[in-house]
């Protein structure tokens, strides 16, 4: 957990004592030792600082959403310099109703351990407290096409592209404006 907190990801490689899944309890994980761990720590890209101060001073109200570990997502957020305060996990979204889900999206900044659909209700209820929503992926360290931008289709949702692939963004969104 130490770890995760820092905003390092771990894994853990475990040997079952007993090799036939079929008579394992999907409730309770066999008996197991361990045989490696490996430990990930994200490398933020070199320019994402000045980005979000950018983006944070044209008053551009920044929320991390990710797949990853809750904890792992808060502190790199707060390592971009974005308070975490309160943050939502996938499971917490999706036990709670639309109408609290306006306000807590509204107040939370990180959110973890989010699914696609989870996206999609982020995206409604930001969209439904009055903002205009725009999304940006980064993968192996450059900027991709956002690949839930269909699961998020109910909004105004707006693929961003930040750093080196900007300029064909804007290229496309030109094209497509005269076509």
């Amino acid at each position: 957990a130490d770890q995760t907190r820092q905003g390092r990801r771990v894994l853990v490689f475990t040997q079952a004592d007993d090799p036939d899944p079929s008579r394992w309890d999907p409730v309770r994980p066999p008996s197991s030792r361990p045989l490696a761990i490996l430990i990930f720590r994200e490398e933020l890209r070199s320019d994402a600082e000045d980005t979000l101060r950018r983006l944070t001073d044209a008053q551009v109200d920044l929320k991390v959403i990710s797949g990853d570990d809750p904890a792992t997502v808060a502190a790199l957020a707060e390592a971009l310099g974005i308070a975490s305060g309160t943050v939502l996990s996938g499971p917490e979204i999706q036990a709670i109703d639309e109408a609290t889900l306006v306000v807590e999206v509204d107040r939370a900044r990180v959110f973890g351990r989010i699914a696609p659909e989870d996206k999609r209700r982020l995206v409604t209820a930001l969209r439904t407290g009055g903002h205009y929503v725009g999304m940006t992926a980064v993968e192996e360290g450059r900027p991709v096409q956002v690949v839930d931008l269909p699961v998020t289709e109910p909004g105004d949702v707006a693929g961003m592209a930040i750093g080196a692939a900007a300029g064909v963004a804007l290229l496309e969104a030109i094209g497509r404006a005269v076509a």
